[in-house]
């Protein structure tokens, strides 16, 4: 069986872009007509949903959750004196700009790898104010993470650097580990 250099060069470019082997495969199979289907996006684009390859995240066509509600039920009321609450995601849904949606990725990989669902699970939401949503604030929580993995290696020692990070944003000191 020959292999076609063009749907070998598409399989080998995405997986260099984050594409699990199954979806790079599948987005590198030819259609009837010869043609090769549209990527939809690249990892760094497109926000890390689960309909561009994700475990977890908004599948292609889905409304947002409501936040609040959700953090509601997994934490109660917000704290009577936060200004302007709102359910957060420590790690961010989507990003701004090529380095935000860097930290991002790393850090829905880490949360992926030990089946953390960083899109409704209440390892990753919270209360805090409606603010700090700062490429500054992604890398701090992605430097936890990634440390928490390589320095413990558990499921465990990630939710517990990810509950850190959520009382950074929640007191509004997360700006404290990178002033």
């Amino acid at each position: 069986m020959a292999i076609c250099p063009e749907r070998y060069d598409r399989y080998k470019q995405l997986r260099a872009e984050g594409y699990s082997a199954a979806d790079a495969a599948r987005l590198s199979k030819t259609a009837a007509d010869g043609t090769l289907p549209e990527v939809p996006g690249t990892r760094e684009g497109a926000g890390g949903t689960a309909a561009d390859g994700r475990k977890y995240g908004p599948k292609e066509g889905e409304s947002e959750p409501d936040w609040g509600g959700l953090v509601r039920g997994y934490d109660g009321e917000p704290p009577a004196d936060m200004v302007n609450p709102h359910g957060h995601h420590a790690v961010f849904k989507k990003g701004r700009g090529t380095k935000m949606r860097e930290y991002l990725d790393e850090s829905k990989d880490v949360l992926e790898n030990y089946d953390i669902d960083w899109y409704r699970g209440r390892e990753n939401l919270g209360w805090a104010p409606n603010k700090n949503h700062s490429t500054a604030a992604a890398k701090a929580v992605r430097d936890a993470l990634v440390e928490a993995h390589e320095t413990v290696g558990t499921r465990e020692a990630v939710v517990d650097a990810l509950a850190k990070m959520k009382e950074h944003f929640k007191n509004d000191t997360i700006g404290t580990l990178f002033d």
